[in-house]
């Protein structure tokens, strides 16, 4: 149907590092189809890259309201509180999305820098390792983030 044409529009958009377009994508999604979570999802997603974090969070919210078991929205979710440097409301829904699909690997790293800004820098390390082995690759970036939060 047309909301999927622009959910996959929106999608190459963001693959495209070309996020004004994807977040116009996205929108047009969810006003064509206003219960699919997915579209909501990707709206959030396309919102954060732009850093609007409140409109990421709002749209986050939405996917998970209209499927309170969609673990990529949790994770989504998570990037938004970790942005906003609110450690514990990121690592209740990092984990929620965790034990939703314990194969987010991203879900995993945003928790280790969860952790990190809350001083947890064992339980940080630990979960940094999870999301490489589960194939995470910027955990040097994050790595690197966790070690700044240390030396302060």
């Amino acid at each position: 149907d047309l909301a999927e044409i622009y959910t996959m529009m929106g999608t190459a958009f963001d693959r495209l590092d070309q996020f004004d377009e994807a977040l116009a994508a996205h929108k047009r999604a969810v006003e064509l189809d206003p219960e699919s979570f997915q579209a909501w999802n990707n709206l959030g997603i396309a919102y954060f890259y732009l850093g609007q974090l409140n409109e990421a969070e709002s749209s986050q919210k939405r996917a998970i309201n209209l499927k309170p078991d969609y673990a990529l929205a949790y994770a989504s979710l998570g990037a938004v509180y970790v942005s906003r440097n609110e450690p514990d409301a990121a690592m209740q829904v990092l984990a929620e999305a965790i034990r939703l699909d314990e194969t987010i690997a991203t879900a995993h790293a945003n928790l280790a820098l969860a952790y990190a800004l809350a001083g947890q820098f064992d339980a940080a390390e630990a979960s940094l390792q999870r999301a490489i082995g589960l194939g995470y690759e910027n955990g040097a970036v994050v790595q690197q983030r966790i070690n700044d939060l240390k030396s302060q």
